[in-house]
C-alpha cells in the first residue's frame, strides 16, 4: 500500500503505462521511468505519459531524473516500445535483414553501425541530422530507399535458427558471434569503459 498521491513509476519497457494505471484507484500518479542498460552509465531516462498520467507526475519524475544527474526525455504517447526501443529495434531489424540476405558479415555490419551511424548519432540525433543534410536530400534518397528497407513483421531467419539450436548469445557462449569466458569478461569491461568515456 502507498500513501495517496505517491508517484508510482515503472521501469517497464513492455507493459503499457496505461495498463499499469488500471490497477490503482488514481491512475494519474502512474508514470513510466524507463532506464537503459547499463542504467548507471546510459544517461537518458524516458519519462512516459500513460493516457491518464497527470502533468504533476510527469513534472515530478522529470525533476527527479535531473536531480540524479541523468537526462530526461518525455514520451507523450504510451506506445509499445516507447521511443528508444522502437528506434533500436528498427536498426536491429535492418541489420538482421542485411545479414540474412548475405549483404555483409555480422562483424562488418556492426563495424559500419558503430563507426559510421553510431559515431554520428553519439553527437547529433537523427532528426537534427536530417536538417543538416537537408530535407530535400532526404526526400530524394528516401523516395527510392524506403521501399527497399525491411518491413518484415516477423523474426529474422538467422535469429530463429540460432534460437532453435540453443545459441542464444553471450549466455550460451554463442549466438551471432562466438564467445569464450575470457572474451565475455573482456567485452563487458570494454563496454563499460567505452560508455563511461563517451559519457564524459
Amino acid at each position: 500500500a502507498t500513501k495517496p498521491g505517491t508517484i508510482l513509476a515503472s521501469n517497464t519497457s513492455g507493459i503499457p503505462i496505461t495498463k499499469l494505471g488500471e490497477s490503482v484507484t488514481d491512475p494519474g500518479r502512474v508514470v513510466g521511468m524507463h532506464w537503459s542498460n547499463p542504467p548507471h552509465v546510459i544517461p537518458v531516462i524516458e519519462v512516459i505519459r500513460g493516457e491518464k498520467t497527470s502533468q504533476e507526475a510527469v513534472d515530478l519524475t522529470w525533476a527527479l531524473v535531473e536531480k540524479i544527474g541523468m537526462v530526461p526525455a518525455e514520451v507523450k504517447k504510451d506506445i509499445a516500445g516507447f521511443v528508444e526501443n522502437r528506434i533500436l529495434y528498427a536498426i536491429m531489424r535492418e541489420a538482421l535483414h542485411l545479414l540474412d540476405e548475405g549483404v555483409a558479415s555480422a562483424e562488418d555490419i556492426d563495424k559500419i553501425t558503430k563507426w559510421g551511424i553510431g559515431y554520428k548519432l553519439a553527437v547529433i540525433g537523427p532528426l537534427e541530422l536530417l536538417d543538416m543534410a537537408g530535407l530535400d536530400i532526404y526526400t530524394a534518397v528516401a523516395s527510392y530507399l524506403n521501399e527497399n528497407l525491411s518491413n518484415n513483421p516477423g523474426i529474422s531467419s538467422t535469429v530463429t535458427s540460432k534460437v532453435e539450436a540453443g545459441q542464444l548469445g553471450i549466455k550460451t557462449g554463442g549466438g551471432l558471434f562466438e564467445y569464450t569466458p575470457e572474451k565475455i569478461q573482456e567485452l563487458q569491461q570494454k563496454r563499460g569503459r567505452l560508455l563511461l568515456g563517451t559519457k564524459k
